[in-house]
């Protein structure tokens, strides 16, 4: 009778509630996830960011043909291809422990899970390092340090272009502008 309908109705009313609890608890969920995601991938802020000395450094190499002071700094015996060990050298004479790496990916992989990593439509900043992917596969086939940039060129100091230290620019709209990394 009676007893039944009251309790039929308790028990709805429990699950009603139940459901609303559930699907709170995934809103609440998926709203925090989301946003750490965007917070633990998105960029830390350049407003701090000053590579005066990084540019410097690099500026001060211009000219050095061969790249063997910095190859054999870095460990190698023999000539190897060397623009991400000029990009190291320069950083160790900036930086207290600055990373270190041979390999155009390694960095990459470095200044993304340091949210240190900007897109290529960034505005590129004297001292950042930029990555050229010449293949369009979307991999870092080359890097250097950006010297400055002016008129939609950037100018960047790049080891190991003809097997030397230069400066060359480029259209900041390049395709082969992969990303911009900033210590």
């Amino acid at each position: 009778g009676l007893g039944d309908v009251y309790k039929r109705q308790i028990r709805s009313d429990l699950m009603n509630k139940v459901k609303r609890f559930i699907v709170l608890f995934l809103i609440v969920f998926l709203l925090s996830s989301s946003l750490s995601f965007f917070l633990v991938t998105r960029p830390r802020s350049l407003k701090n960011f000053d590579g005066s000395l990084l540019k410097q450094t690099a500026v001060s190499e211009l000219g050095n043909d061969g790249g063997e002071k910095y190859w054999k700094w870095y460990g190698f015996d023999k000539p190897t291809d060397w623009c991400a060990c000029f990009v190291s050298w320069c950083l160790d004479k900036c930086y207290d422990e600055p990373p270190k790496f041979a390999s155009c990916s390694q960095f990459l992989r470095w200044f993304k899970e340091n949210r240190r990593l900007y897109s290529p439509n960034t505005d590129p900043m004297p001292g950042m390092i930029i990555f050229f992917d010449w293949d369009g596969d979307r991999s870092a086939d080359h890097m250097g340090i950006v010297d400055g940039a002016g008129d939609g060129d950037v100018f960047v100091i790049e080891g190991n272009s003809g097997d030397k230290c230069v400066r060359n620019s480029y259209g900041t709209g390049s395709s082969e502008i992969l990303a911009y990394g900033a210590i």
